[in-house]
C-alpha cells in the first residue's frame, strides 16, 4: 500500500500535537494530583489493594496476603490488585494518589501510539494509523476502562502487542523478539486473564491473516510468547496455587453468573447517543437492559465521525479489512453472551466456561473498527469525497428525523420508560430523559452539517481536513464522555475522618453497610445535593468504609473481593449473614474476633445484649451506629474446649448455639472427640504479614486459634515439626495441640515464589539466547566491517 509523502514535522504539528495536548488537559487535574478517580472499582476496591502494596514495598517486599482485608486474602496471587506491573514503582517515589492515578493517565496517554503501532503493522499511513488511534483513545468503550484498574493496561498494550507479532513475523530481528516477549509479560501482568487470553489469540490471528502459519510456529514468536510467560511466572505460580482454593476454583460460576455483562443488542441506541441510558452516576436507571446491574462499561459510544469513517471504509478491499471485520463480528457473536442461543448453550456445556463477562470480548469489536475507521480515512486522504458528500450529510438527517420521531412519539415512549426506570418516580424521570434524546439527537445532526462541510470544503487538502476533523471528533469524545473522567478533590479523601479517632488502629471491623452484610443498604438519592457518585463516595469516606479504613489500619472482616478470587471458606462466611438474623449475626462476630460494628441503622433489640454502643455519628441516611463486639475471641488464643464439625452448616449450627463461648471453645473442621480440659495461654512472639511465632503453654489437650482467614497457603510447624492447619470456626486459622509447652510457627509457604523467581530467569536466559541469535543473524550494521 503507497502513500503521498508528508514532512514528520508536518504530521506531529498537525495530527499528534492537538490529540496529546486534549488529552493531557482532560486528565491535567490527576497529573497535577489535586484531582482523584473515584468511579465504582477504582475507589472502592482497587485503591485499597494499591494502599497495601505501597505499604509493603515502603518495607522492600511485595505482599503476598492482604491482612487488612477479610482476614487476610491473597494479594501477589490475584492478578487484580496488578500486584507486579511496572508503574507500581511509582508508589516508592510519588504519594499513594497520584501514584494511583498515574496508572490511569499515562496509558491513556499510551493507547493512541499503540494503536498507531497495530495500524502501520498492517500497512497503513502515518495519518491515517493516528487517526485510528486518536479515535480508538477516545471511544466510549476504552475511555470506560478507565474505572476498572485492572483492565485497562492490558487493553491499552493489546494493540501494540498485535503490532509487534506482526512485524516480527515479517522480519524477525532482536529488538522487535524482545519487544513483543516484554509487551506480552506485561499483559499477563496488567490485572485480568481474559484479557490477555484475548490479547493473545488476536496476535495469532493477526499474523496467521497476514503472514500465514509459518511465522506462527516459527521459533521466533514461539520462544518470544514462551520467553514472556516465563517472565510473568511469579504471579502465574502463586495465581495457580491460589485459584484453586478460591471460592470460583472451589465452587465455580454457574452458567447464569458467568453470562452476566453480556451485551444487550438493545443498548445499540448507546453507539448513537451516549449515555442513552443513564450516566455513570445515581441518576442511572437503565440496570433491566443490563440484567439488572450496572454496566460493565458505561459507554461504548465510538463518535461520529467513527461511525462515518467506519462505513467510509466501504468493502473489506484487503487483508486488514477482512481482519477487522472478522474481529467485528466475532466479537459481537460472542459479546452477546446469554443474549445469543449459541454462547449461552456454550456456557452451560463447557466444564470451565472461559467466557464469564462476554462484554469483555468488546476488545476485539473496539480493535476492528478503530482499525476500520484508519482505513476510512485513508479513503479520505487520497481524495474520496464520499464521507462529505454522502455519509455525513446522511447522518445528518438521520438524526433530525430520530429527532423529530422522539418528539412525536413523546406520550407511547414516555409510558413505555416508566416502566423500564429503575429509580424511583420513573413518571418524573421519563421526560427529561426524552428531552436530552432529542437535544443530543439535534446535537449530532448539527456536527454532522459541520464536518460534512469541513470534509467538502478541505477536499482540495485532504491532510489538514483529516487534521481538522480529528482534532473535532477527540475534542468532541472528551467533552461528551467527561462522566468517565469523573473525579473528586484528592485533599478530601487525605484528610482522617474524625469517626477514625473513635477506633483503635490495628482493629478488627465490620462495616454493616458493606456488601450488604447487615441487609441491602440503603442509598439517600435524594439527600444528595445531586446524582453525582462524588456524594456517596464522601459519605462513604466519613463513615469508614474499607477503602478509607484500611489506609488508616483498620481490618476489615467480610470485606469480599468481587472477582470470586478470596479463599473458598472466607466467601461462603460471609454469605451466610444474607440469611441471619442481627443476633446470629452479631453472634458470628464475636466467634471470628470482630472488635467494632459499624451500622446505619440501630441493632434489632435481641441482638444488643452482644454489643457496647459507642458513638453514633450523623449520617445523610441518619445516623451511623459504632458498637463495640463482646465476649469476642482474642486475635490469638489457646481454648481446651474444642468440637469438630462434618459440614458447613454443622459448624455454623455449633457456632451459633447460644452455649458457645468464642472465648474458651473452638470449632474444628472434621471429626474428632469433643474436649473439655482448661486450655492455657497463647502469647505472640513475633508476628507480621506471611509469619506468627506463638508460645503456648497448654495446660490440657486444645486448639490454637488465630484470627486470619484459613489459608492453604500457610504451613505450620510445632516444636519445628510440620503440624497440620485446619478451619477454626468456619474461616479462621486452627491448629490442634496437646498438654504442654510448644513454639507454634505460622508462615506463608515460600516455595511457590522461589519456584516463580526461578521460571523468570529461565525465561530471561532463555530471549537473551534468541536475541543474541537473531542478532548474529542479522549480521553488521551497514557501513560497519
Amino acid at each position: 500500500m503507497s502513500h503521498p509523502v508528508s514532512s514528520s514535522r508536518s504530521f506531529r504539528l498537525h495530527y499528534v500535537l492537538p490529540t496529546l495536548l486534549l488529552l493531557a488537559a482532560a486528565v491535567l487535574p490527576l497529573v497535577g494530583g489535586w484531582r482523584t478517580l473515584y468511579l465504582r472499582d477504582v475507589a472502592n476496591a482497587h485503591l485499597e489493594m494499591k494502599w497495601v502494596q505501597a505499604e509493603a514495598m515502603a518495607e522492600g517486599r511485595i505482599p503476598r496476603i492482604d491482612p487488612y482485608r477479610a482476614g487476610g486474602q491473597p494479594h501477589l496471587g490475584n492478578p487484580n490488585t496488578v500486584p507486579l506491573y511496572p508503574d507500581n514503582l511509582l508508589y516508592l517515589v510519588a504519594p499513594l494518589f497520584w501514584a494511583f492515578n498515574a496508572h490511569f493517565w499515562i496509558h491513556l496517554l499510551l493507547a493512541p501510539f499503540a494503536f498507531y503501532a497495530l495500524a502501520r503493522a498492517w500497512g497503513l499511513g502515518r495519518e491515517a494509523s493516528w487517526a485510528a488511534g486518536a479515535i480508538w483513545a477516545t471511544s466510549g468503550y476504552y475511555l470506560s476502562n478507565l474505572n476498572l484498574y485492572n483492565l485497562v493496561g492490558g487493553v491499552t498494550l493489546a494493540p501494540a502487542l498485535v503490532a509487534a507479532g506482526l512485524v516480527l513475523a515479517r522480519r524477525p530481528t532482536a529488538g522487535r523478539f524482545a519487544a513483543t516477549a516484554a509487551l506480552w509479560a506485561l499483559v499477563l501482568l496488567a490485572g485480568d486473564p481474559m484479557t490477555a487470553a484475548l490479547t493473545g489469540l488476536l496476535t495469532a490471528s493477526a499474523v496467521l491473516v497476514r503472514h500465514g502459519w509459518r511465522p506462527l510456529v516459527g521459533w521466533p514468536l514461539v520462544l518470544a510468547i514462551a520467553g514472556g510467560t516465563l517472565l510473568a511466572a511469579p504471579q502465574l505460580v502463586e495465581f495457580q496455587r491460589i485459584l484453586a482454593l478460591s471460592f470460583r476454583g472451589h465452587w465455580g460460576y454457574s452458567a447464569t453468573a458467568a453470562m452476566a455483562a453480556s451485551w444487550n443488542p438493545a443498548t445499540v441506541a448507546d453507539w448513537l447517543i451516549p449515555f442513552a441510558f443513564g450516566r455513570p452516576d445515581l441518576g442511572f436507571w437503565g440496570h433491566s437492559f443490563f440484567q439488572g446491574s450496572l454496566p460493565l462499561y458505561f459507554s461504548l459510544y465510538p463518535g461520529l465521525l467513527a461511525l462515518a469513517l467506519a462505513a467510509a471504509s466501504g468493502r473489506p478491499r484487503g487483508r486488514a479489512a477482512l481482519w477487522s471485520w472478522a474481529l467485528v463480528a466475532g466479537g459481537l457473536f460472542f459479546a452477546l453472551g446469554s443474549f445469543n442461543p449459541l454462547v449461552r448453550w456454550l456456557a452451560g456445556a463447557l466444564p470451565a466456561n472461559p467466557l464469564r463477562l462476554p462484554t469483555k470480548l468488546w476488545l476485539a469489536v473496539a480493535i476492528g473498527a478503530a482499525l476500520l475507521c484508519g482505513l476510512g480515512f485513508e479513503r479520505l486522504l487520497e481524495g474520496r469525497r464520499t464521507l462529505g458528500r454522502r455519509l455525513l450529510p446522511a447522518a445528518a438527517v438521520g438524526f433530525l428525523v430520530a429527532a423529530v420521531a422522539v418528539w412525536l412519539a413523546a406520550r407511547p415512549l414516555g409510558g413505555w420508560l416508566s416502566g423500564v426506570i429503575s429509580l424511583p418516580d420513573p413518571n418524573r424521570l421519563a421526560g427529561p430523559i426524552l428531552g436530552r434524546w432529542i437535544v443530543w439527537c439535534g446535537l449530532s445532526a448539527l456536527l454532522a452539517v459541520v464536518l460534512a462541510r469541513v470534509a467538502r470544503l478541505g477536499s482540495r487538502r485532504p491532510r489538514v481536513t483529516g487534521a481538522v476533523l480529528l482534532g473535532l471528533h477527540v475534542a468532541v469524545q472528551l467533552l461528551a464522555l467527561r462522566p468517565l473522567l469523573a473525579s473528586d478533590e484528592a485533599a478530601f479523601y487525605r484528610a482522617r475522618p474524625p469517626l477514625a479517632d473513635r477506633l483503635k488502629a490495628g482493629s478488627r471491623v465490620v462495616h454493616g453497610a458493606h456488601d450488604g452484610l447487615f441487609g441491602p443498604a440503603q442509598i439517600p438519592v435524594g439527600s444528595y445535593p445531586d446524582t453525582r457518585l462524588l456524594w456517596r463516595q464522601r459519605q462513604m469516606h466519613r463513615e469508614l468504609f474499607p477503602g478509607t479504613g484500611m489506609r488508616l489500619g483498620l481490618r476489615y472482616d467480610f470485606n469480599i473481593s468481587p472477582e470470586g478470587l478470596d479463599a473458598f471458606l472466607t466467601r461462603v462466611t460471609a454469605q451466610t449473614f444474607e440469611r441471619l438474623d442481627d443476633r446470629a449475626r452479631v453472634r458470628l462476630l464475636a466467634a471470628s474476633g470482630v472488635d467494632y460494628l459499624l451500622l446505619p441503622r440501630d441493632l434489632a433489640s435481641d441482638a444488643r445484649d452482644g454489643v457496647e454502643e459507642l458513638y453514633r455519628q450523623p449520617s445523610v441516611q441518619g445516623e451511623l451506629v459504632v458498637y463495640r463486639v463482646l465476649g469476642r475471641a482474642d486475635p490469638v488464643q489457646f481454648v481446651g474446649r474444642v468440637v469438630g464439625s462434618n459440614s458447613l452448616n454443622q459448624g455454623l449450627e455449633r457456632l451459633l448455639d447460644p452455649a458457645f463461648d468464642p472465648r474458651t471453645m473452638a470449632v474444628l473442621a472434621g471429626t474428632l472427640a469433643p474436649l473439655e480440659g482448661p486450655g492455657g495461654r497463647a502469647e505472640v512472639v513475633s508476628e507480621s504479614a506471611e509469619e506468627l511465632v506463638v508460645r503456648v503453654a497448654a495446660e490440657s489437650a486444645g486448639a490454637l486459634v488465630v484470627q486470619r482467614a484459613f489459608q492453604p497457603l500457610y504451613r505450620a510447624t510445632v516444636d519445628g515439626r510440620p503440624a497440620p492447619l485446619v478451619a477454626a470456626n468456619l474461616h479462621r486459622l486452627g491448629l490442634e495441640l496437646p498438654a504442654g509447652d510448644h513454639q507454634v510457627r505460622i508462615r506463608l509457604d515460600p516455595a511457590p515464589v522461589r519456584r516463580g523467581l526461578w521460571l523468570a530467569l529461565a525465561g530471561l536466559l532463555a530471549l537473551a539466547a534468541g536475541a543474541a541469535l537473531l542478532h548474529r543473524r542479522a549480521g553488521p550494521a551497514p557501513g560497519r566491517p
